[in-house]
Protein backbone atom coordinates (compact mmCIF):
# COMPACT_ATOMS: atom_id res chain seq x y z
CA UNK A 1 0.00 0.00 0.00
CA UNK A 2 3.11 2.52 0.91
CA UNK A 3 4.70 1.69 -2.12
CA UNK A 4 1.21 2.77 -4.59
CA UNK A 5 1.43 5.68 -3.10
CA UNK A 6 5.04 6.51 -3.21
CA UNK A 7 4.43 5.89 -6.64
CA UNK A 8 1.19 7.64 -7.19
CA UNK A 9 2.80 10.73 -5.25
CA UNK A 10 6.26 10.44 -7.67
CA UNK A 11 3.86 10.23 -10.54
CA UNK A 12 2.08 13.60 -9.28
CA UNK A 13 5.24 15.79 -8.50
CA UNK A 14 6.68 14.43 -12.01
CA UNK A 15 3.60 16.55 -13.69
CA UNK A 16 3.86 19.01 -11.45
CA UNK A 17 7.36 19.93 -12.06
CA UNK A 18 6.67 19.21 -16.17
CA UNK A 19 3.95 21.99 -15.34
CA UNK A 20 6.32 24.51 -13.91
CA UNK A 21 9.13 23.85 -16.72
CA UNK A 22 6.40 24.52 -19.13
CA UNK A 23 5.46 27.60 -17.65
CA UNK A 24 8.77 28.67 -17.58
CA UNK A 25 10.17 28.16 -20.92
CA UNK A 26 6.86 29.71 -22.07
CA UNK A 27 7.13 32.97 -20.60
CA UNK A 28 10.55 34.49 -20.97
CA UNK A 29 9.41 38.40 -21.67
CA UNK A 30 10.83 40.34 -19.22
CA UNK A 31 8.50 42.29 -16.84
CA UNK A 32 9.38 45.04 -14.97
CA UNK A 33 8.40 45.08 -11.06
CA UNK A 34 7.47 48.47 -9.57
CA UNK A 35 6.28 49.39 -6.07
CA UNK A 36 5.06 53.22 -5.77
CA UNK A 37 6.70 54.41 -3.05
CA UNK A 38 10.26 52.91 -4.97
CA UNK A 39 9.65 53.72 -8.55
CA UNK A 40 11.01 50.33 -10.59
CA UNK A 41 12.88 47.83 -8.82
CA UNK A 42 14.24 45.16 -10.82
CA UNK A 43 13.16 43.51 -14.37
CA UNK A 44 12.54 39.37 -14.19
CA UNK A 45 11.48 36.64 -16.91
CA UNK A 46 7.96 36.85 -16.20
CA UNK A 47 8.02 33.01 -14.85
CA UNK A 48 10.02 34.33 -12.22
CA UNK A 49 8.22 36.63 -10.41
CA UNK A 50 4.42 34.44 -11.01
CA UNK A 51 6.92 31.50 -10.04
CA UNK A 52 8.13 33.72 -6.92
CA UNK A 53 4.73 34.89 -5.87
CA UNK A 54 3.48 31.67 -5.83
CA UNK A 55 6.56 30.29 -3.80
CA UNK A 56 5.91 33.47 -0.82
CA UNK A 57 2.44 32.86 -0.78
CA UNK A 58 2.97 28.74 -0.21
CA UNK A 59 6.05 29.76 2.77
CA UNK A 60 3.12 32.90 4.22
CA UNK A 61 0.56 30.09 4.30
CA UNK A 62 2.82 27.52 6.07
CA UNK A 63 4.28 30.04 7.96
CA UNK A 64 0.21 31.10 9.25
CA UNK A 65 -0.61 27.66 9.34
CA UNK A 66 2.23 26.44 11.83
CA UNK A 67 1.70 29.52 13.88
CA UNK A 68 -2.02 28.61 14.15
CA UNK A 69 -0.73 25.25 15.77
CA UNK A 70 1.62 26.43 18.01
CA UNK A 71 -1.31 26.82 21.11
CA UNK A 72 -2.31 23.17 20.79
CA UNK A 73 1.25 22.12 20.05
CA UNK A 74 2.62 23.94 23.68
CA UNK A 75 -0.71 22.17 25.33
CA UNK A 76 0.22 18.47 24.01
CA UNK A 77 3.88 19.09 25.23
CA UNK A 78 2.55 20.13 28.79
CA UNK A 79 -0.09 17.35 28.79
CA UNK A 80 3.00 14.75 27.69
CA UNK A 81 5.02 16.60 30.58
CA UNK A 82 1.85 15.80 32.86
CA UNK A 83 1.31 11.82 31.65
CA UNK A 84 5.18 11.07 32.31
CA UNK A 85 5.05 12.88 35.81
CA UNK A 86 1.89 10.51 36.34
CA UNK A 87 3.20 7.69 35.06
CA UNK A 88 6.01 7.77 37.17
CA UNK A 89 3.90 8.57 40.25
CA UNK A 90 2.06 5.71 39.96
CA UNK A 91 4.94 3.41 39.36
CA UNK A 92 6.87 4.67 42.66
CA UNK A 93 3.40 3.63 43.96
CA UNK A 94 2.90 0.28 42.64
CA UNK A 95 6.35 -0.18 44.13
CA UNK A 96 5.22 1.27 47.21
CA UNK A 97 2.14 -1.06 47.64
CA UNK A 98 4.33 -4.26 46.52
CA UNK A 99 7.14 -3.89 49.18
CA UNK A 100 4.34 -3.16 51.72
CA UNK A 101 2.95 -6.63 50.81
CA UNK A 102 5.91 -8.28 50.98
CA UNK A 103 6.27 -6.98 54.27
CA UNK A 104 2.97 -8.32 55.48
CA UNK A 105 1.43 -4.61 56.28
CA UNK A 106 -1.87 -4.09 55.18
CA UNK A 107 -2.30 -0.74 56.52
CA UNK A 108 -3.21 1.58 53.19
CA UNK A 109 -0.32 4.51 51.91
CA UNK A 110 -2.96 7.15 52.55
CA UNK A 111 -6.31 7.49 55.22
CA UNK A 112 -9.19 6.53 53.29
CA UNK A 113 -7.75 4.24 50.84
CA UNK A 114 -8.18 1.03 50.78
CA UNK A 115 -6.08 -2.01 49.00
Amino acid sequence: MQAIRRFIWLIITLFVLAAVASFAVSNKSQTVLAFWPLGDIAQLPLWAVVLGALCAGLLGGALLVWLAGLPQRTRLRARERRIAKLETEVAELKAEKEDREQAGDTKPALPGQAD
